[in-house]
Parts: C-alpha cells; sequence; structure tokens
C-alpha cells in the first residue's frame, strides 16, 4: 500500500489507463486521506516504478503466498461457488448422484488439492468446464481430472507448471487445419503500442476487422477459435466490429509468447521495433495478408469523399470485397477504415522488424512489389505518428524504397514533393535527424514519403497521384 501517493494523470475521469511503461509520478508531499492499495503479481516494470521515484514515499508491501491456508480457502469457496452455478445453468447435461448433487465430492477436492491457492489455475479449469460451446461440464470435469492424473504422473507439484500444461492441452484439441489460422489471429491480436499518447491502440483491433485484415470470414473465425472459449474473451458477431479479444488471463499470454512452455503453440516472443509491440511468430504471413488486404478493394474504404460513400455501386463492391461483411454499408464502411487505418499504424513497424530479423525473403518482398502505396495515402493521411523506425529502410535491404527517380511516375512523384516543399531535401537514412523524402513502391504503385522533423509531433507525410489530397 502507498500512503499520500498522487497519480499524476491531470484531471481526467476516468483516469488513463496505465501499462507497462508508462511513467507514473509518486508525490509525498501532497497530504490526501486516501491510502493507495496497488495489487498486482510482482510484474518488473511496477517494482521499478516504486524503486525509481523521485521522492521518498511511506509505504507497506506484503507479499501474499499463492499456496497458503487462506489462499486455499478462499479458492475452495470460489471452487464450490462456481461448480453450483454451472449446475444450475447445465443441470439437464450433467449426471447428478442420487441426491441430486453434481460433481462428486472427491472432484472438487482433487481440484483444490492440485491448484493449490492458485485463482487463475481454477478460474480456467472451471472456463473449461462450463465452455457454452461445448456444453459437456461431465466430459470436461472428466477431462481435467485426467489431466491431474497425467501431471502427477510426471512429478509435476508446481501450479504454474501444471496450467502450462492445461493450456497446451487446451491448445492440443484445435484441429492441425485450424492451427495456422488461429495463430495468425492471436499474433494480430497481440500487436499494440505502449505509447498511451495515440489514442486506444494498445486494446487491439476488434475482431471483425482484423479478419478483414486477414481474410478470415465470420464462419472461420468462430471455428477456429471454438476451443478457446475458456481462456480468451470472444466476442458474440453482434459485438465483433467494436470488441476485440480479451486473454482472460496475463498467464496465457505469457505462455503464448514462451516457446520454452508453448513449444509447437509457441506464437513467439514479443519484439518490438521501439514503438510497437506483437508477438514474433507468424509476422512474415500477418504482414503479406495484409498488404494483399490492403491493396486490393479494402483501399476503396480509404475514399472518404461523401458522395462516394453514398453510392451503391461503391458500397456494393466493398461488401462483396469484405471477407466479414456487415448487414449494413455504413458499418462495412467503418470496419474497412478501422481496418486499414489500423494496419496504417503499424505498417513500418512491422517492416522494419521483420528487416531487423532478417526476414524479408521472396515472398514477402514480392508482396510489397505488387502492394498499391497509394492505399497508404487517403487524404494525405499521416503514415504512423513519429519516423524513429526509418533508420531501418535502407534501400539496400528493402529496394521499394529510394531517393531517386528511375520513371516517369516518379519525377513527376518528385516534382509534386519539389512544389509543395521546396526546402526538402532526399532523405539521408543514415543521418535521419534532417528529415526529407523519399519514394515508397514500385512503378505506378509508388508514393512520395516526406519526412518533418520540424516541431515536436515529428510525422510522415504522404503525396500521391492517385489518391485525393
Amino acid at each position: 500500500m502507498t500512503k499520500g501517493a498522487n497519480l499524476d494523470s491531470s484531471a481526467r475521469w476516468p483516469p488513463p489507463k496505465c501499462y507497462p511503461g508508462t511513467r507514473i509520478k509518486l508525490h509525498s508531499n501532497i497530504s490526501l486521506p486516501i491510502i493507495w492499495m496497488i495489487c498486482s503479481r510482482p510484474e518488473a516494470h511496477l517494482k521499478r516504478t516504486f524503486a525509481q521515484t523521485d521522492y521518498a514515499i511511506q509505504c507497506w508491501r506484503e507479499f501474499l503466498p499463492i499456496d497458503s491456508a487462506e489462499s486455499r480457502s478462499d479458492t475452495e469457496i470460489f471452487i464450490r461457488g462456481r461448480f453450483k452455478e454451472i449446475h444450475k445453468r447445465y443441470k439437464e447435461y450433467v449426471e447428478e448422484d442420487t441426491n441430486g448433487r453434481w460433481p462428486p465430492e472427491a472432484a472438487i477436492e482433487q481440484i483444490g488439492e492440485k491448484i493449490a491457492g492458485f485463482f487463475v489455475f481454477a478460474d480456467t479449469l472451471l472456463k473449461h468446464i462450463e465452455d457454452s460451446e461445448m456444453r459437456e461440464p461431465d466430459q470436461r470435469l472428466a477431462e481435467i481430472l485426467a489431466f491431474f492424473k497425467h501431471s502427477r504422473l510426471i512429478g509435476s507439484r508446481n501450479p504454474m507448471y501444471d496450467l502450462a500444461l492445461f493450456y497446451t492441452r487446451i491448445l492440443s484439441a484445435i484441429p492441425d487445419d485450424h492451427w495456422y489460422i488461429t495463430r495468425q489471429i492471436l499474433v494480430a491480436s497481440t500487436l499494440h503500442t505502449d505509447n498511451v499518447s495515440f489514442g486506444n491502440t494498445r486494446s487491439g483491433l476488434a475482431v471483425q476487422p482484423m479478419c478483414n485484415l486477414l481474410g478470415i470470414t465470420r464462419a472461420k473465425f468462430y471455428a477456429v477459435m471454438r476451443r478457446l472459449h475458456s481462456v480468451i474473451r470472444i466476442p458474440d458477431p453482434s459485438e465483433a466490429a467494436n470488441t476485440h479479444l480479451q486473454f482472460f488471463h496475463a498467464t496465457f499470454l505469457d505462455y503464448l509468447t514462451d516457446p520454452n512452455r508453448a513449444g509447437r503453440f509457441s506464437i513467439g516472443r514479443l519484439v518490438t521495433d521501439g514503438y510497437a509491440s506483437v508477438a514474433s511468430a507468424g509476422l512474415r504471413d500477418f504482414a503479406i495478408s495484409g498488404l494483399r488486404c490492403l491493396g486490393s478493394a479494402m483501399a476503396l474504404s480509404m475514399v472518404w469523399e461523401e458522395e462516394v460513400r453514398h453510392d451503391q455501386g461503391s458500397s456494393r463492391t466493398l461488401e462483396a470485397a469484405l471477407t466479414w461483411p456487415s448487414g449494413d454499408a455504413d458499418t462495412n464502411w467503418e470496419i474497412a477504415e478501422t481496418a486499414t487505418e489500423h494496419f496504417h499504424f503499424y505498417f513500418f513497424s512491422l517492416i522494419c522488424i521483420l528487416l531487423e530479423r532478417s526476414e524479408l525473403d521472396d515472398v514477402l518482398l514480392g508482396a510489397l512489389r505488387g502492394f498499391d502505396f497509394n492505399a497508404l495515402a487517403p487524404s494525405n493521411r499521416y503514415l504512423g505518428p513519429s519516423p524513429h523506425f526509418l533508420p531501418h529502410l535502407q534501400p539496400s535491404s528493402l529496394p521499394v524504397c529510394r531517393t531517386q527517380g528511375l520513371s516517369n511516375w516518379d519525377q513527376t512523384l518528385l516534382s509534386v514533393v519539389e512544389k509543395k516543399y521546396p526546402y526538402k531535401k532526399p532523405f539521408d537514412f543514415n543521418n535521419p535527424v534532417k528529415g526529407g523524402f523519399f519514394l515508397l513502391g514500385d512503378s505506378t504503385k509508388s508514393i512520395a514519403v516526406v519526412v518533418d522533423l520540424s516541431n515536436i509531433a515529428s510525422k510522415l507525410l504522404v503525396i500521391s497521384l492517385k489518391m485525393p489530397s
């Protein structure tokens, strides 16, 4: 607990969310009749924050062990309460004893003994049993008891290890022909930024826009995610346009991004270019899917003029281009805009991470050559919030990037740049602080990118000969 601690967050309400990396200012020289209680796993960023405060603060720390008599008692109450709810909800699906009770007392005791006061484990097990998609509480309970028997055989006494084994068991139930798509969805769901200055980007892309970006239909999405309701909140179709996937517990993401624990189910460790973070496995495939989607009819969503938005021909074309359309034309435009804006926002981060990891192979390079970069240039919108990644975009490593004109199209682009920004010079990738311009794309699919470092809010400006400016 921290006494007299003030989160320096101005007067906003509700207060902004704080994520790992967010700087929290703690002041002890302000007298408030408030005691702040911060309850969390012993995360490194919290330890760092309290260790590096500018002012001495009065605080008490209490370590709450998982495997204590109090925790075991609390989790037993929790388990019994949840089993009563499951019994009431699925009464017709369970085998009661002669006294109308379910489950057997021995099963409750086995679960209580195995989870050892670990609430996350208990919650995950019970979500698995009551999965509304499966409606097989007895069978799922039997699976869990069999899993406990297996973990005893291999000598496990660590609930965290057992939880990882259980996550593996859950993912093992996904058919092999579904796993590739499931992994794409999980990787796309991890893409976020810790820079909270740029809106609610960290919460991820909503399900329906994400599926359109990946080329996944509604039916396929729910089919490949069917086995994951115990570990991920999967929104109903009515919510999918505006709701992202939510992992119930941080331990599941920890597991997925740890190849040592997840094995073949790992989505790779989280990697970053200093701005955006994303799981690394399957990142190349995600980038290719996004390029193909954005470079096709999805680019229609970038035409913002009102008369085009309400043109029925354009609306029907867009609906046909979406793999998961809505029944409403305006909603389809919003879904497409959300998907493409999200991909715009992270486009260079994805490419730079792939370059840094030497994953720019012939297939991805071919997708970049075939991609019409004019789709990144709606109404001269900015390409992401920061050009810090530009040193990665060396023409020697990214052939679609250059500072000299190679065609008549390039020369036309350069003449527009010279007219609009006569003071700008060709961009020096080895010395990016001066700003400048460069060309991106192949032939008539090219755009000009102007790096503007003239103020604190440095940005990239896009010049296109196809899209309205």
